[in-house]
């Protein structure tokens, strides 16, 4: 008899992992989702008539050739190929990202040009300082203190929302793919040509026995020994009954995630921009990038309205968090305006929405909490978490989806769950490095 699987999550891996459980004929498959959409952060909704992603999504060429198969067959021809087409804003100048040869030697400030130049003569030379690496000191020993404190630095402070050096190294390791010069240079040079907080996890103290949910406003329990949970790593901690250890709700009230706001202006015009994003690292510009949707699908239509997408990291309580959407759009005009893109157009409306769990922050020591909590988790049969909120991980959404996937290919006939053929794919998703 098949198992039973419940999925806590209805985001990339949780719906990958369903798919991929149902397809294949391995479980019967029961997903839980507390919000009323699917998605999760990667989801998308219509706005003014306009198809609008929440923030800038794209899958990657480096999908696993599995997922890429079965994405193709599901999206025939809705499965665009497109090139990127953004833009940095650094000091003033607009930079082409992905970062093209022409474009750079063009628009980057001499300053800039002759300062990172002289950061790589004398990297060969330099020391390791002495200490904990941490994001800070272990990308300034590799890329230089001029692309640091130009670029990184005040993206990273407005993206996780502390200061680079409190900041682990892994976080620079699993985030950023270039991390030398020589690295840099040869990305330049490849450009030329519904589950509530009410809810619970039950278990014995040695398998999982059931979820306790509420559906439709009525509380009901599924009985499972299986349950796949993609639930931020601390708030599953927080819903296991009976509860964990204190040593293991210590170290989940010890991580934390960074909060995102997504701000959306319905502008009166067909297009606003021929970018389908915009990077501001500026400090004084609280939004980290601007997408424009329509500029991803390639159509014009609807005519006479385009939405931009405004992406404001900030935490819940904070005074951004709290503020209506009106506040904040004008805020966004207002920035807009101040780097050179002002919104001429008539703003027809605006909406927001606000996603608490968009970054893992790997704050100097996180590696601990994470281990405590994982190794918990271990001890009890049937439970089992993965993708990026689940493993407090960095990752695209090829990464997630490729994890959904692995886990179904460890179910047993029978219902068990190869856990070392788990491990081995737990050091792959390890390697995983964010694709820019």
């Amino acid at each position: 008899m098949k198992p039973d699987v419940v999925v806590l999550g209805a985001g990339p891996a949780g719906l990958g992992a369903a798919y991929r459980l149902t397809s294949l004929g391995l479980a019967r498959v029961t997903v839980l989702e507390q919000q009323a959409r699917v998605g999760g952060n990667s989801g998308s909704f219509e706005f003014e008539g306009v198809h609008a992603d929440y923030g800038s999504h794209r899958l990657h060429p480096a999908c696993d050739p599995a997922v890429l198969d079965d994405l193709r067959r599901l999206l025939g021809g809705d499965l665009l190929l497109r090139p990127r087409h953004g833009r940095i804003h650094l000091r003033g100048r607009w930079v082409h990202f992905p970062l093209r040869p022409a474009n750079l030697a063009a628009n980057l400030p001499r300053a800039f040009v002759w300062c990172a130049a002289l950061d790589a003569a004398r990297r060969p030379f330099a020391r390791t300082a002495a200490g904990v690496e941490s994001f800070a000191s272990m990308l300034e020993s590799a890329v230089g203190r001029t692309l640091c404190e130009w670029f990184y630095f005040p993206y990273a402070r407005k993206l996780w929302g502390v200061d680079p050096d409190s900041l682990s190294a892994a976080q620079a390791r699993r985030r950023i793919r270039a991390r030398s010069p020589g690295a840099l240079l040869r990305k330049v040079l490849h450009g030329i040509p519904g589950f509530t907080p009410h809810g619970a996890v039950e278990h014995d103290g040695k398998r999982i026995k059931s979820v306790r949910c509420e559906c439709n406003g009525a509380e009901r329990t599924i009985e499972t020994e299986h349950v796949w949970s993609t639930l931020p790593l601390n708030a599953l901690i927080e819903c296991i009954r009976p509860a964990a250890p204190q040593p293991v709700v210590n170290a989940a009230r010890a991580i934390r995630f960074r909060g995102l706001i997504l701000v959306y202006l319905a502008i009166e015009e067909d297009c606003f921009s021929e970018y389908d994003a915009h990077y501001f690292p500026d400090a004084g510009i609280p939004m980290v990038r601007l997408s424009e949707p329509k500029n991803y699908s390639g159509t014009l239509e609807p005519r006479g309205v385009t939405v931009l997408c405004a992406e404001v990291p900030s935490d819940p309580g904070s005074a951004e968090w709290q503020a209506g959407d009106k506040e904040l759009g004008s805020a966004v005009c207002e920035w807009l305006a101040a780097v050179g893109l002002p919104v001429r157009a008539r703003v027809r409306s605006v909406t927001t929405r606000r996603l608490p769990y968009a970054y893992p922050v790997w704050l100097k020591g996180y590696e601990a909490h994470r281990a405590e909590m994982e190794n918990w988790i271990d001890t009890l049969g049937g439970l089992l978490t993965f993708g990026r909120q689940g493993l407090f991980a960095h990752d695209n959404l090829h990464h997630a989806l490729y994890m959904a996937y692995s886990a179904a290919a460890c179910l047993k006939e029978g219902g068990g769950f190869d856990r070392e053929k788990w491990a081995g794919f737990r050091e792959i998703f390890d390697r995983h490095v964010v694709e820019d």
